[in-house]
């Protein structure tokens, strides 16, 4: 416990459970659990109200949806409804945890500022804002423009508000006017459990490709199903690995390509089996324009994965515009792609495992021990 900042009791509040791995992409359990370790008192709260959640998206969100012909991203989190029920909730939780010194919501849209004289902090990646502005390109319809200036307001009166991103960061500086916005860097949401000449070993003689992203990254999935089916010619035992979706979204695929759906890190077998096919992947590549999934690829990198993505500005900004542990496709075609992964294939094995070391090398400081002391520092 770091008794100079005189902070023993923290209170963070979650949509979904902070103990469970599969609540957003693991970092409310790394984030409570680093604490714990420090020997901090940690209060876990859910503000999820799911069933109400799924009747709200079920009924109003639908029909808004169809309403704006399938252009909403308006859903239960960021209804007024959703607020009302949040705010009554912390109101009852800082009640309950009078000895609480710091409240963290992982979310830009829930703080418990109006009813506490404790210090507050807002840890998110982007915000609705943002998703619109350089995810949707497009302007928010009334319901949209109601969340934003709602999440707005939560920005601007919280204590701290931490970004994971520093281009997102940055960008939040000259929206808003709080001037305790923050970058602390990024974090890694898993441990090895491999000894790294094994896991080397494995990757050197690997034949495998590694995709991992929801139905959003639909774009990158087919481009590198159609570079691989390429491929398969001069590279009859390459096998490709989609992890987070499933074959019926796509059609002609060839042999070789294997969909996993959604694996669920709380789960003992998805997890095991998660991690089995990251250490066995000789790439990850994921290169849906805008957007690459950071987070599952600062991962793979972690466990010393070559990378292959697009020159999104997050990317770019963590870690510069060369990259020395794989390659940027600048455009998501199947040909660019392709000779990419050629050239993957057909290093030499000191020149493989040379980018295998430097992935790791670029993310090794993404500890959760250092982000947790980071956090800490800008409370004192």
């Amino acid at each position: 416990m770091n008794d100079e900042k005189e902070i023993k009791s923290i209170t963070i509040f979650t949509y979904g459970d902070s103990n469970k791995l599969k609540t957003w992409s693991n970092v409310p359990y790394y984030l409570s659990h680093t604490f714990e370790e420090k020997g901090f008192i940690v209060n876990r709260v859910n503000v999820e109200f799911r069933i109400i959640g799924i009747l709200y998206n079920r009924t109003i969100a639908k029909l808004i949806r169809v309403f704006y012909k399938g252009q909403s991203e308006h859903s239960f989190e960021r209804a007024r409804i959703y607020d009302f029920l949040v705010e009554q909730k912390m109101k009852a939780v800082v009640k309950k945890y009078k000895d609480t010194d710091v409240f963290i919501s992982t979310s830009f849209s829930f703080s418990p500022w109006k009813h506490t004289n404790k210090k507050t902090i807002m840890f998110c990646d982007w915000t609705i804002d943002y998703l619109f502005k350089y995810f949707l390109d497009r302007e928010p319809n009334p319901h949209e423009l109601d969340s934003i200036m709602r999440q707005k307001d939560y920005i601007e009166n919280t204590d701290y508000v931490v970004s994971l991103f520093p281009d997102i960061t940055n960008y939040m500086k000259t929206v808003y006017k709080n001037q305790n916005i923050f970058y602390l860097g990024n974090v890694i949401n898993s441990k090895l459990n491999l000894e790294v000449d094994s896991l080397l070993a494995c990757k050197s003689t690997s034949q495998s490709i590694l995709f991992i992203g929801g139905k959003k990254y639909r774009e990158g999935a087919e481009c590198l199903i159609n570079a691989f089916r390429n491929l398969k010619n001069n590279f009859p035992d390459l096998q490709l690995n989609i992890i987070g979706m499933t074959e019926d979204l796509f059609s002609h695929i060839p042999t070789g390509v294997n969909f996993y759906g959604y694996l669920n890190k709380s789960d003992e077998k998805d997890n095991e089996l998660y991690y089995k096919l990251m250490a066995e992947a000789k790439v990850v590549v994921n290169t849906t324009p805008k957007w690459g999934a950071f987070s599952s690829t600062v991962e793979a990198m972690y466990w010393y994965t070559p990378v292959i993505t697009t020159p999104y500005d997050s990317f770019v900004e963590t870690f510069g515009k060369n990259i020395d542990f794989g390659y940027y496709c600048v455009e998501n075609e199947v040909s660019k792609l392709g000779k990419f992964l050629i050239d993957i294939f057909e290093l030499a094995s000191a020149d493989y495992l040379q980018l295998c070391k430097n992935a790791n090398k670029n993310v090794k400081d993404f500890t959760w021990d250092k982000f947790v002391d980071e956090m800490l520092k800008i409370l004192d």
